[in-house]
């Protein structure tokens, strides 16, 4: 069952705006209200893999954490000092150093296929868990353990394999009830990547090769029917760099139906929420059974 109405949330309520505060006062304060903060990595690092730095970084950043907050109040997860929570994909710690300020750190960890991002986390932060995780399952944690793990633009790239992969092992480190967040692409990404079909400069290398996937009205077509009927569509563009090689790693389209079809064994979805018109990845919210 969809709860449509969770789309009606104040989610600016649903959040504390201070925590944002703080991270914003953080960016050239070591110490605030006391409390060491996470140190923030190069402006350099932060545009190659957000497209943003600083401020604009953490305003990006911030509507997910509150949709976050939001659904877990409404599934009755409460967000405090013994939460435990994952963030799987942390990169350099974006979304996990809002939730640093909420849950003890020893119930923070993060999980990310990249050495140099945990090691990059493990300096950066006072405190926290930080696991440098293979592209297989299984990680090294308790079964039954976490009550939240969010992953951000990270089934946005893997393929289907790794998709239902990880999802079950996603669901074997959540306690029953518990809540598993996610982003993909939704619909409009297929007509955003035909948007640079035929152009010859790119403000960003990553619009070049979205050009590469649709060449004709006939495949973009095509892949809105893909996409009508439920179907996985995983697009290989060259990796994400490191790691990150194009066998399992590229640009995966994935409509609500298809995580009916292929999660509700584990999960009951609980929304699919994909802003149209709005270029933003499609937001998957899924509860434990």
């Amino acid at each position: 069952m969809m709860l449509d109405h969770l789309h009606d949330i104040d989610w600016a309520e649903a959040a504390t705006d201070q925590v944002l505060l703080n991270l914003k006062e953080s960016l050239t304060k070591p110490v605030v209200n006391g409390r060491e903060f996470p140190r923030f990595p190069e402006p350099e690092l932060q545009l190659l893999i957000n497209g943003c730095s600083g401020e604009s970084a953490l305003m990006e950043a911030f509507p997910f954490y509150k949709r976050i907050l939001g659904y877990a109040e409404a599934l009755g997860i409460k967000v405090e000092k013994k939460t435990r929570v994952l963030d799987l994909g942390c990169g350099w710690g974006r979304h996990m150093r809002f939730f640093w300020q909420l849950v003890d750190g020893e119930n923070l960890y993060g999980a990310d296929i990249d050495p140099k991002f945990i090691a990059l986390c493990k300096d950066l932060f006072p405190s926290g868990n930080f696991i440098n995780n293979d592209r297989e399952p299984p990680l090294p944690l308790e079964t039954d353990s976490f009550d939240i793990v969010w992953s951000y633009s990270v089934f946005t790239h893997i393929n289907e394999e790794y998709n239902l992969k990880w999802m079950k092992e996603i669901h074997r480190v959540l306690r029953k009830g518990g809540m598993f967040i996610l982003t993909t692409q939704g619909r409009d990404f297929i007509k955003f990547c035909y948007s640079f079909a035929g152009q010859s400069t790119f403000e960003h290398e990553w619009f070049k090769l979205l050009a590469q996937i649709f060449k004709s009205p006939q495949e973009v077509e095509a892949a809105n029917k893909n996409f009508e009927r439920g179907l996985f569509q995983y697009f290989r563009i060259g990796g994400g760099g490191g790691p990150r090689d194009d066998s399992f790693y590229g640009e995966a389209v994935v409509p609500r139906k298809f995580f009916v079809d292929n999660w509700s064994q584990h999960f009951r979805i609980v929304d699919f929420y994909d802003p149209r018109n709005q270029n933003q990845q499609a937001v998957i919210v899924a509860q434990k059974l």
